[in-house]
């Protein structure tokens, strides 16, 4: 997948661009996918490096930058355009910051879901923008009348419902550590509720089994089939299943059964 930073340009071709700040790419954007895959020209997200920073969005990220945009690729995205939120780009009107796009990007036709909002206090919204250029206005998925949120998803993490996040985007939620030689790593951004969790371990694209425990100081990994180095190295952890939920110091520790169940559920 090609990446480029605003205002940078990819190239000339003509492209459909999906907008939105995509603090997570969950199933109720999956509709804006699928629309634009039926559609000529190549497709292409925007997204925002710093979705913290959005005033409509909960000052905590869900995921960093380089796991969205792998997972996006994953999915069939061919470029992803990411925007820095700040005061400039604040106070641009939504029909200044689109037209914009269209000219920057060569956009064919904008795809947005039916309750998107952009610019200057949030006030340029999807009617608005099919007004003034070419848009394909899509009514995006919900769980039971309920709309899917980054919000939802980043609760569902610190309640250690790890599950849910596979029930509700097309991934599991993932992490980047720097894992040491004692097996231990610390989290800097969203972090699971303290437990044991089974989940992928991947070094170099290559996933392992592991089981993981969520600490109160520390974290700690056990993937048996792994060589571990005896100096830090960056890997990723995808969190598959809650095995327990930990409230007490002394439960912090990865037990035998532990390793029995997660081994039972890969």
């Amino acid at each position: 997948m090609k990446v480029v930073r605003f205002p940078n340009k990819i190239d000339h071709k003509k492209r459909n661009l999906i907008l939105g700040s995509f603090a997570s790419f969950h199933n109720g954007h999956l509709t804006l996918l699928d629309e634009a895959k039926k559609l000529k020209y190549k497709i292409a997200i925007l997204l925002f490096e710093n979705p913290s920073s959005l005033p409509s969005i909960r000052k905590k990220e869900f995921e960093t930058l380089d796991v969205r945009l792998q997972k996006l690729a994953n999915i069939g995205f061919e470029e992803a355009i990411v925007i820095n939120f700040n005061s400039k780009i604040q106070n641009i009107s939504g029909k200044e910051f689109a037209k914009q796009l269209k000219e920057k990007y060569n956009v064919n036709k904008f795809i947005v879901g039916h309750d998107f909002k952009m610019g200057k206090n949030a006030k340029y919204n999807s009617k608005n923008l099919s007004q003034d250029f070419d848009t394909l206005i899509v009514k995006t998925k919900k769980i039971k009348k309920n709309k899917i949120s980054t919000e939802i998803l980043i609760e569902a993490v610190e309640f250690g419902d790890v599950e849910l996040i596979k029930l509700l985007t097309p991934f599991y939620f993932t992490i980047n550590v720097f894992l040491n030689a004692r097996k231990e790593f610390k989290i800097k951004n969203l972090k699971p509720h303290t437990g044991i969790y089974s989940a992928w371990f991947i070094v170099k694209e290559i996933k392992y089994w592991s089981v993981v425990l969520i600490g109160k100081e520390k974290n700690k990994l056990i993937a048996p089939e792994l060589l571990i180095k005896n100096k830090p190295f960056k890997a990723k952890i995808e969190f598959v299943k809650k095995i327990r939920i930990i409230t007490q110091k002394k439960d912090e520790i990865i037990k035998e059964k532990d390793l029995k169940k997660a081994l039972l559920l890969f």
